[in-house]
């Protein structure tokens, strides 16, 4: 049976990259950006293909993320 209030995939991704007004990022185990949504993009006054693969320091500071 067929959920009405399902959102389709596509739908979901609208709402998360471009719509939601929240910010969103994924950062991967060497800690870089390997995702961004506009929010977020917004939020750090970058275009989101300019923050995608750099460093979390790099945005933040290095007092930000201590590795262990």
């Amino acid at each position: 049976m067929e959920n009405a209030y399902a959102l389709s995939s596509a739908d979901l991704l609208h709402i998360l990259h471009d719509a939601a007004g929240a910010t969103i990022s994924v950062i991967d185990r060497d800690w870089r950006f390997r995702y961004v949504n506009v929010g977020f993009a917004r939020a750090v006054k970058m275009p989101a293909d300019e923050v995608v693969s750099r460093p979390v320091r790099e945005l933040y500071g290095d007092g930000t993320v201590e590795l262990k």
